[in-house]
């Protein structure tokens, strides 16, 4: 091989790499996506949970063999919707579908590999069955005559499944076109009362100019006690209006196009504080930007017990996530452990995981939960307080449930919303005397032998040096 071969050689090899550079997008569609893949480090600790179970909604599990059946019902959705409105035919569904396409096929995270009119049919059909799902319009007990309660209970479950999301637009869209008399924010209250009916009903609905990405992300809205309260329980660092504009341009094509012109040390200035804008929250000032102390450890709810920790049932709690705690008095919200709430928690971290805006809050929930609970004691203890209620009846499947919730999750002492909670608890517990009584119940009174034992040796002690006593008042008589 000659040198003018080897240098073509090259010089194809050249231009291959400056082809599929160019194919390449400094800027991942991802960026503006808001519903995931769940990540297969998270899907491998309980595949099930991600996975619908009767009904396919989207394109990620359209088509799967045993998500079918529920195909039949979605056309008897469609043409109840097209009995609502008389001034709407099918043609001018599908036309309004037409027109999101694109935004719609922006939302999720994977390129849809559908033609524009299989993507249109789906999408009207999956929203036709969500949106009169959720509004109540057709009662989603009564889903069909001839389903089972076992078909109707999962049809529910499905909906909130992270990767069978549909975009809340679309939905809004369809709600507005066949219930005219109704506005955005009367569709987003029946969404809620969905959600509080069938899943939790400790939650409150607030009604802003917020985009709302699907139902999931209305889910979190809602239950997020920072939004609710005004300030969290944690340490909160929700900056609000004061980083709109660093905020929008960390989001934005802006940074490129500015970058790009700049001298290299200011590009390198401008990039430094961009990113620790996207990663703290914060503009980059070294007197502000103090490092957040990592969370310490906390012991289980029976030895925080022993250390006069007071676990309490929060009555009037704006969500299961409104936790606080003051003066030895932690008081948490009841939770209502049953077969769905695995796969609800587990999806809503999904999403809070993939999110690039999320705070993390049911995360947060999820790994405090798991330093209380490590035993079946530790689940009996919260049960006794009626801060756990569970339909599901072994206390231990509780305790595996948030051990498993706890795992490969990503987050920072600063997106938990209840640091402060903990840190007050550690200096609660570490304090001397309430260690001291932890340690007197772990060793002494942990079983009733133990304590037995134990106050044996104090009567013999007590006895020994009665004896002892009276043998020296003996020894030297009363004159």
């Amino acid at each position: 091989m000659n040198n003018t071969e080897v240098e073509r050689l090259e010089m194809d090899w050249v231009i291959s790499l400056e082809n599929r550079l160019s194919d390449t997008n400094l800027w991942d569609r991802k960026r503006g996506a808001t519903i995931y893949r769940v990540p297969d480090i998270m899907k491998k600790v309980d595949p099930q949970a991600y996975e619908p179970l009767i009904v396919s909604l989207g394109p990620y599990h359209h088509g799967k063999p045993h998500l079918q059946a529920m195909n039949q019902l979605k056309w008897k959705y469609l043409k109840a919707v097209l009995h609502l409105n008389c001034d709407m035919v099918l043609k001018d569904y599908l036309d309004l579908i037409k027109g999101l396409e694109t935004r719609a096929r922006g939302a999720y995270s994977e390129e849809v590999n559908m033609s524009s009119n299989s993507f249109v049919e789906m999408m009207l059909l999956d929203g036709c069955f969500v949106m009169l799902t959720i509004t109540g319009w057709i009662d989603p007990m009564e889903i069909s005559k001839e389903s089972t309660l076992w078909t109707r209970f999962n049809a529910l479950q499905d909906i909130f499944i992270l990767e069978n999301q549909l975009p809340f637009f679309l939905l809004e869209t369809l709600f507005l076109s066949a219930f005219p008399q109704y506005d955005r924010d009367f569709f987003r209250s029946l969404t809620f009362m969905f959600i509080r009916k069938y899943f939790f009903s400790n939650i409150e609905f607030t009604s802003d100019n917020e985009t709302i990405h699907h139902i999931i992300h209305l889910f979190l809205s809602c239950i997020d006690p920072t939004t609710n309260n005004g300030n969290g329980n944690g340490n909160g660092n929700d900056n609000g209006n004061q980083s709109s504009t660093f905020g929008f341009l960390c989001n934005s094509k802006l940074v490129e196009t500015v970058c790009v012109s700049l001298p290299s040390k200011l590009r390198s200035s401008l990039l430094s504080q961009v990113n620790s804008k996207m990663c703290t929250g914060r503009d980059a000032n070294p007197e502000e930007d103090l490092p957040v102390p990592d969370l310490p450890w906390i012991p289980n709810a029976t030895v925080c017990n022993e250390a006069r920790i007071h676990f309490k049932r929060k009555q009037k709690a704006k969500s299961f996530l409104d936790i606080t705690f003051h003066k030895g008095k932690l008081e948490i919200p009841q939770i209502h452990i049953y077969y769905p709430t695995n796969s609800l928690l587990r999806n809503l971290i999904a999403y809070e995981q993939c999110s690039t805006d999320s705070k993390f809050r049911v995360t947060s929930y999820a790994v405090f939960m798991d330093y209380l609970i490590d035993t079946a004691a530790d689940v009996e203890l919260l049960q006794q307080h009626e801060i756990i209620i569970s339909d599901l009846g072994d206390s231990q499947e509780i305790a595996t449930l948030f051990s498993k919730l706890n795992t490969n999750l990503c987050y920072n002492s600063e997106d938990f919303y209840i640091a402060d909670v903990i840190f007050a608890m550690k200096k609660h517990h570490d304090t001397r005397c309430n260690k001291w009584r932890a340690r007197l119940n772990r060793d002494y009174f942990s079983s009733p032998w133990a304590a037995i034992s134990l106050f044996g040796v104090l009567a013999l002690f007590v006895l020994t040096v009665i004896q002892t006593t009276y043998t020296v008042l003996s020894y030297y008589p009363s004159h």
